[in-house]
């Protein structure tokens, strides 16, 4: 769900950086790392230099996500926190946009490419204010770490009432969209679980309820 490039593509990607590498693959009209084995070899050890240094941690009901920006401070998500979080959320197949809160550019009534406001949105943990899988993806961020989360549809929208909800035409399009995927549209569309992909950052830790 992290998308990366091909072994090959990876390995002449890398050896093109080197100074000289451009003007001898111009010239010889082969990679600069010698042949397509050894342009494979490179990329295969580059992927799996990354897997070690950014590993994907997989949950309870097949929730997966890695982490892209470390946080600050001792204070973590738990179980029971209030957090203030900003969030983008795309299909998995095919990485479509769907919408955000907070991050990024939000396509609105106002024309594509209107800057996101930059507010936050509040989650009460152990609530439905958003998707028991990203609840779970959430426990132990600190403020300023950002997670990518690939969120099964079996603990997706469904289980937080389709919250948190678009507030765009445009998002609310795509929800409408997504729900005839899970829900199916007739005999030609059947029933599919699609997944989705949230990018969460924390940006607030708040108090823990009740106290």
């Amino acid at each position: 769900f992290v998308r990366s490039l091909g072994a090959a593509s990876v390995a002449t990607s890398v050896a093109a950086s080197a100074p000289g590498a451009a003007y001898a693959a111009a010239k010889t009209g082969r990679p600069a790392c010698g042949d397509i084995e050894t342009c494979r070899e490179i990329g295969y050890k580059k992927d799996a230099q990354d897997a070690i240094d950014n590993p994907t941690f997989k949950l309870a009901d097949n929730v997966r996500y890695k982490k892209l920006f470390a946080g600050t401070g001792s204070d973590a998500v738990s179980k029971d926190s209030i957090v203030d979080v900003v969030f983008s959320i795309s299909q998995s197949r095919g990485g479509a946009y769907m919408y955000s809160k907070g991050m990024g550019y939000e396509p609105s009534e106002e024309g594509l490419g209107r800057k996101d406001t930059g507010e936050s949105y509040r989650v009460r943990m152990g609530s439905k204010d958003i998707p028991v899988g990203i609840q779970a993806a959430m426990v132990g961020m600190k403020k300023g770490e950002k997670r990518r989360v690939e969120l099964p549809s079996a603990v997706g929208f469904d289980s937080s009432d389709w919250a948190p909800a678009p507030t765009t035409r445009r998002g609310k399009a795509t929800i409408v969209s997504y729900r005839r995927i899970l829900e199916g549209n007739g005999p030609s569309s059947p029933p599919f679980p699609a997944e989705t992909i949230w990018d969460v950052q924390v940006e607030r830790i708040g108090r823990k309820k009740g106290e």
